[in-house]
């Protein structure tokens, strides 16, 4: 309806176009959605993680995202420890998870990696059934309060 130009109960400050089409987007990733139902790793879409850093005069720019959900923020050269979020990327190296934060004028972007375990496989034999899992990255991406834009999981 909004797309099409229709009235909408929400005022462009509060929620703007492109919010919910993310939304939308984020709702269409059903692996990621919490259920009761089990989820199988033939359900997971496996989806490239995005960091682009821009070309401006302090490389403070970037593009983040996952799949075909992205969005363009900062990162501020004056409140940004380099050394710190080097280690933060190396925990990924180490134990298979890690919590980065990149901050931009004290409000950070939070990127959450953590290996998942997922059901591949069942067989039954003659003494029991067997499981297979896969392991897969599982990346939540929260972004700072100044993109307005709603959190990107998958």
């Amino acid at each position: 309806m909004w797309t099409a130009g229709k009235q909408i109960a929400y005022k462009p400050f509060d929620v703007e176009l492109v919010n919910v089409e993310m939304c939308l987007k984020q709702l269409q990733m059903k692996h990621t959605l919490p259920s009761h139902y089990r989820l199988m790793a033939a359900d997971v879409l496996l989806e490239s993680f995005h960091f682009i850093p821009k070309e401006d005069e302090y490389i403070e720019q970037y593009k983040i995202g996952l799949g075909n959900r992205n969005y363009e923020t900062w990162l501020t050269h004056w409140d940004s420890d380099y050394e710190q979020i080097r280690h933060q990327l190396e925990c990924i190296a180490f134990e298979e998870e890690t919590i980065i934060r990149l901050p931009f004028d004290m409000s950070d972007t939070i990127i959450k990696f953590e290996k998942v375990r997922i059901l591949n496989e069942i067989n039954k034999g003659k003494s029991g059934i067997g499981y297979k899992y896969k392991n897969f990255m599982l990346v939540t991406i929260e972004p700072n309060e100044f993109v307005h834009m709603p959190i990107i999981k998958g």
